[in-house]
């Protein structure tokens, strides 16, 4: 699903652009991933594009709604996680 430097996969230009949005806010995500708000740490306008783009998931609870990594997101972090700081 990565099309990292040196990698040979060919990747659709929407998957790429999903992975190209994941690095870019990693450290944001990693911090709404351990349980911040996304309020916080992005604008309206970026939470909504995440969302779009099936990175942020809306989950409803008795609170209200909350924004939370996708499962498909969550895997192409932890994937590339290690690339960059392992």
């Amino acid at each position: 699903m990565r099309n990292l430097p040196g990698s040979s996969i060919d990747v659709s230009p929407k998957a790429q652009s999903f992975v190209n949005a994941i690095m870019y806010y990693r450290r944001e995500l990693m911090l709404v991933d351990k349980g911040e708000k996304a309020t916080i740490h992005f604008t309206d306008r970026q939470r909504k594009a995440l969302v779009k783009a099936g990175i942020l998931v809306r989950v409803y609870g008795k609170g209200g709604c909350r924004l939370l990594l996708s499962n498909k997101a969550r895997r192409v972090l932890d994937e590339v996680e290690p690339a960059f700081f392992g």
